[in-house]
């Protein structure tokens, strides 16, 4: 924590006369420098942390640098941070223009604009609501890549999970941030940030919580109050790569099938009318912990893979006519 402090610190202790100014000085743009180094420090240790169980959640370190910039210098200082360090910090951990990549990038730019946003609507805002907002829009533009690279709307199932994970590592965040001000008061940036001691201002961020918490049970309640498909046949697992179809597999018999996709092998098992990824290359294994789906309501999403699999059935079973399988 004190390196952490002492890093930004350094980074904005230009920042007062910065802002008075467009035009940024040799001693402006290294402070940015440093506040980039910093964030791109922060990006590269996390990435080295294990996954967490929902797909895409992490709790950001990186971002308090970018609520930072937004304060002490502004959008573009904010936003050139983010795109920097994450082309940096994915160069560093061997992620450059993966699937990873474009999730930070499309995440950090997202939520920058949206912490923005809320500075310009309301300009007394806190450090914490405003870190909120963007921890929410970074876990939305996630979920947007995600749906652009496996073309399936499926991926949207995760965002009440990503949204009430967003509350306590925005509020971790912002809270942070928080504790960086007394310093950045003293650095002379002291008049772009809000006095944290005002206590009216806590409404506001228990409001932003209680309302992220709210709209993901409602997407969650939407999403389970839906019936589940009538299948109309025989059940199939369904294997789309790229939203084209791959390979389908009756749920009425066991099997274990290996297919090979871009960037490495998924066994795909068949049991007891359900199926699961049993075994994946992809890095973070989220498929593989999704575990067994039943129903048209579920799916398994794979994006490293750009890989989804799916319940649906089909009015006649695709082995009836086959005396035997070679394997």
């Amino acid at each position: 924590m004190e390196a952490l402090k002492a890093g930004a610190l350094s980074g904005v202790h230009a920042a007062g006369q910065a802002a008075s100014g467009s035009r940024r000085t040799a001693h402006d743009i290294a402070r940015l420098g440093m506040l980039l180094a910093l964030a791109t420090a922060l990006h590269t240790f996390e990435a080295q942390l294990p996954a967490l169980p929902i797909p895409g959640a992490k709790v950001g370190l990186a971002n308090v640098v970018s609520l930072l910039a937004l304060y002490a210098f502004g959008l573009r200082e904010a936003l050139t941070i983010v795109v920097l360090r994450q082309v940096a910090g994915s160069l560093f951990v061997g992620t450059f223009l993966s699937p990873a990549f474009f999730f930070g990038l499309a995440g950090g730019i997202l939520s920058v604009l949206a912490m923005q946003t809320v500075r310009w609507i309301v300009p007394k805002a806190t450090p914490v609501t405003t870190s909120l907002v963007g921890a929410a829009a970074h876990n939305t533009g996630q979920l947007i890549v995600a749906w652009w690279l496996t073309a399936q709307p499926a991926v949207f199932l995760y965002l009440p999970y990503l949204l009430w994970f967003a509350v306590p590592a925005g509020a971790f965040i912002g809270r942070l941030m928080e504790s960086l001000l007394p310093y950045l008061r003293s650095a002379g940036v002291w008049d772009e940030c809000v006095d944290a001691s005002a206590p009216r201002k806590r409404y506001t961020e228990w409001g932003v919580a209680l309302a992220l918490a709210l709209f993901g049970g409602a997407v969650l309640y939407v999403g389970a109050a839906q019936p589940a498909e009538e299948l109309g046949g025989i059940p199939v697992a369904v294997v789309r790569v790229d939203g084209d179809e791959l390979v389908r597999l009756p749920l009425t018999a066991e099997a274990r099938e290996k297919i090979f996709v871009r960037g490495g092998e998924m066994e795909i098992e068949v049991k007891e009318g359900a199926v699961r990824v049993a075994h994946s290359d992809c890095k973070n294994q989220l498929c593989v912990r999704r575990g067994w789906i039943h129903s048209s309501r579920e799916s398994i999403v794979c994006v490293p893979f750009h890989t989804v699999i799916t319940i649906e059935g089909m009015q006649q079973d695709p082995l009836a006519d086959i005396d035997g399988i070679s394997m």
